[in-house]
């Protein structure tokens, strides 16, 4: 596994990836202006149940502020999403580096807020996802941590093909670590 960090994208191996769309959602490149946006789903109770618990405001500030810094490095990051018109808020998804005790990964997340639900959006927005992080940021595995208990999440995992590798301690948090490899040919 490789030990440094995945490259940045560049001019070269960018079209763009600031905005995607799927069936049902369209995602957009997470800014400072989107700090209500992230504000609204780290304080939902339901949502952040499996993620450690809800965020304060300045946790959010920070979290935004991060994902920004790391979306301005790297080239990609944490998109919102908005259903397929563009006005109601869904949830959010992420691609980012993760340090996972010294080996670098990329990382998928993701979170839906309760009224989408149900409804394979989840799914949805992370097979989009794993077409970015195995296309233009050159990614030879996706990995996600999942929460114990967190069967939701697992459930979507599986319907796109990750893997259950081992428990991982993170952020002084217990995790599933899930992977997707780079599909053979690619």
């Amino acid at each position: 596994m490789n030990t440094g960090q995945f490259r940045a994208i560049t001019t070269e191996t960018l079209i763009s990836i600031d905005t995607f769309r799927t069936e049902r959602l369209i995602a957009e490149r997470l800014t400072l202006a989107h700090f209500d946006d992230m504000r609204a789903i780290d304080a939902n109770a339901e949502v952040m149940a499996t993620m450690g618990g809800v965020r304060t405001e300045s946790q959010t500030r920070g979290n935004v502020e991060f994902n920004v810094a790391h979306w301005e490095h790297y080239g990609f990051g944490t998109w919102v999403l908005r259903d397929q018109n563009g006005n109601a808020l869904a949830g959010r998804v992420k691609l980012r580096n993760l340090d996972l005790n010294g080996t670098a990964e990329i990382e998928i997340g993701y979170a839906l807020l309760p009224q989408f639900w149900g409804r394979g959006l989840a799914t949805e927005a992370v097979r989009a996802c794993l077409q970015l992080g195995f296309g233009p940021i050159g990614a030879p595995s996706i990995v996600a941590l999942v929460r114990p208990g967190n069967t939701k999440s697992e459930a979507v995992l599986a319907r796109t093909r990750f893997t259950r590798e081992r428990d991982v301690t993170h952020e002084r948090l217990p995790y599933g670590l899930f992977r997707r490899p780079r599909p053979q040919g690619e």
